[in-house]
């Protein structure tokens, strides 16, 4: 198989692809790692009963870090896959 325009494309949108998810996860960290405290000085306050939104907030951060990181694996497994499965021939 040769390389085509159309491989080539599709190289260029996998990498572009990479590049944003890796941009999403360090800003996700960056988020996660900045607001660390603030978060712990909200939830050690003794004199508050915890609620329903105490419990959704952590909750629903695990689950975005998780599935951002998820993404993240499962997008570089797919390019290997992706480029594994291309053996161009030379002419």
């Amino acid at each position: 198989m040769a390389f085509t325009t159309y491989s080539i494309v599709i190289a260029h949108r996998l990498a572009i692809t990479s590049y944003l998810h890796i941009a999403i996860s360090i800003v996700w960290l960056w988020d996660a790692l900045t607001t660390l405290s603030d978060e712990f000085r909200t939830f050690q306050r003794a004199d508050r009963r915890i609620r329903l939104p105490d419990v959704i907030y952590p909750l629903s951060r695990i689950i975005t870090g998780s599935t951002v990181l998820g993404d993240l694996i499962h997008t570089g497994k797919f390019h290997r896959l992706q480029v594994e499965n291309t053996e161009p021939e030379f002419n």
